[in-house]
C-alpha cells in the first residue's frame, strides 16, 4: 500500500494513539479536527517550475489557496489560518516528481514553509508519502514509517472497524459489508 492509501492507515493509528491516551486521561490530547490539506508534490512541482518560483514560505501557501482551495481561501486568509488553527498537510508521492530541478524547488519551497510556521502553528501533522525506493532522505526531521502489507485476517479486521465507525447503527449493513469483502477476498482478479 502506497501514497494516499498508506494515509489512512497512519491517520488512523495516530487516533487509536490519541484514544488510548485518553483514555488513561492524559492531561493533553491533540485535537482531532484539523485543517486538511493534500498537495500532490508532482503538481506542486511542476506549479512551481512553471512560475520559476524561489523558496519562499509563501509559494506553497498561494499553491494551497489557488490550486487546492480553489482560491475559495484568500491567500492572507489562509497564512492567518495557519497559524491559528491545528492543520493536516498531506505531501503526496516524492517518488512521482520526476524532474530533478522541479524536485529540488519543490522541496525548498515546502521546507522554507515548514521553518516559516515552526513554532508559531498549533499542533500541525505532516505527512509525506514515498515509495522507497522514491525517498533520498529529504524531510530531515521527520520520522520515517514504513508500512507493511495486511494479511487477509488484518485487513478484515481492519474493514470492521472501519465500517463499525461508519455505520455505528446498522449492523445488517456491516454484515453486507463483511460479506462482500470476504467474497471479494478468494477472488483473485480482485484481491
Amino acid at each position: 500500500v502506497q501514497g494516499l492509501d498508506a494515509v489512512a492507515r497512519v491517520v488512523g493509528a495516530a487516533d487509536a494513539v490519541r484514544d488510548d491516551v485518553k483514555e488513561r486521561k492524559s492531561e493533553h490530547v491533540p485535537p482531532r479536527v484539523r485543517l486538511p490539506m493534500v498537495v500532490t508534490l508532482a503538481r506542486f512541482a511542476g506549479w512551481c517550475a512553471k512560475g520559476q518560483e524561489t523558496p519562499d514560505p509563501m509559494v506553497l501557501v498561494r499553491y494551497l489557496a489557488r490550486e487546492v482551495w480553489r482560491d475559495a481561501v484568500r491567500v492572507g486568509a489562509l497564512e492567518r489560518l495557519l497559524r491559528a488553527v491545528p492543520w493536516l498537510l498531506v505531501l503526496d508521492g516524492l517518488d512521482e516528481v520526476p524532474a530533478k530541478r522541479d524536485r529540488a524547488i519543490a522541496l525548498e519551497c515546502i521546507e522554507s514553509f515548514f521553518n516559516a510556521y515552526e513554532g508559531c502553528t498549533p499542533e500541525p501533522l505532516v505527512i509525506a508519502t514515498t515509495r522507497p525506493q522514491g525517498w533520498g532522505g529529504e524531510f530531515a526531521g521527520f520520522l520515517p514509517l514504513y508500512l507493511r502489507e495486511f494479511d487477509l485476517e488484518e485487513s478484515l479486521t481492519y474493514a470492521a472497524s472501519v465500517a463499525l465507525a461508519r455505520y455505528p447503527t446498522q449492523p445488517r449493513r456491516r454484515e453486507r459489508i463483511d460479506e462482500r469483502l470476504r467474497s471479494s477476498a478468494k477472488d483473485e482478479t480482485v484481491a
